[in-house]
């Protein structure tokens, strides 16, 4: 039997990118997920798709940042399905003394639209978009493969891509030079991209 049928989950950020692929594969697995996210058009747009191909979601934009929004989601899918079964949540909960089984997802590149819409600060978008290290990368559908698997077998820390494994296995051998290393790599990519002063 499936792990994922018949549960009810809530998956935030569900309108794009990783949530979105969770989103689906929960569908396709027969869960019944309420999507949400603050974006509520692309919300809708999710939700209308999955309900053209008969799959069991419904919507509630929601700001994860509003905890009376995110309590009132909370009550509000208690009270039409008596529980929930399953929270994919960016942002992390800490609950184990509850029950509450929490899985932490670190995910190395993964090729969603963010690179391509969100807001950069002096640097020009078109040579980042050339240094993203596209045979690094996964697509949000593997790492929503990926974290599902890692859900349903109870892991604590999830790290999807095999980059992101190496950094993580030589970060638990020597922190301070996984930092030094990515602080070095991240001010020469800024300075190569950087738009004026």
């Amino acid at each position: 039997m499936d792990a994922f049928k018949d549960k009810v989950v809530i998956v935030t950020g569900a309108a794009s990118g990783i949530g979105r692929a969770l989103v689906e594969a929960l569908v396709r697995r027969e869960a019944i997920v309420i999507l949400t996210d603050i974006n509520r058009q692309l919300l809708d747009e999710v939700a209308a798709s999955l309900a053209a191909s008969g799959y069991r979601s419904e919507a509630a934009p929601v700001d994860v940042s509003d905890h009376d929004a995110v309590s009132k989601l909370v009550t509000d899918t208690v009270d039409r399905h008596g529980r929930i079964d399953y929270l994919f949540n960016n942002a992390g909960i800490e609950g184990a003394d509850l029950g509450v089984k929490v899985s932490v997802v670190c995910p190395g590149y993964i090729k969603t639209a963010i690179f391509h819409t969100s807001k950069l600060i002096k640097i020009d978008r078109e040579k980042m978009l050339a240094s993203l290290p596209e045979r690094l990368g996964i697509t949000p559908e593997e790492c929503a493969a990926a974290i599902i698997r890692g859900v349903e077998r109870n892991q604590a820390i999830i790290v999807v891509t095999w980059f992101a494994k190496v950094l993580w296995a030589l970060h638990r051998i020597s922190p301070a030079l996984i930092r030094w290393m990515m602080g070095r790599d991240l001010r020469k990519t800024r300075r190569e991209m950087r738009i004026g002063d």
